[in-house]
């Protein structure tokens, strides 16, 4: 069963303020970890803009059928 994201940062990990922040913090390790950190936040940022195309599409559609319906 898929879990319902809730929307907020869970507060086990830092949410970076920048993603030059996210480069210094991966330039910061180990060359042989570099890629997979950097794979990683890739991934991450991926899936965040995807669930904001999602919202973003989910909320232009409730705002078509409420316009129509008026």
């Amino acid at each position: 069963m898929k879990k319902k994201d809730e929307g907020v940062p869970t507060a086990l990990f830092h949410t970076p303020q920048s993603w030059d922040w996210m480069v210094q913090w991966i330039e910061g390790h180990h060359s042989d970890t570099r890629p997979h950190l950097t794979v990683a936040a890739c991934m991450g940022y991926n899936l965040g803009r995807q669930h904001q195309k999602e919202i973003s599409d989910d909320t232009t559609k409730r705002h078509s059928k409420e316009s129509r319906s008026a």
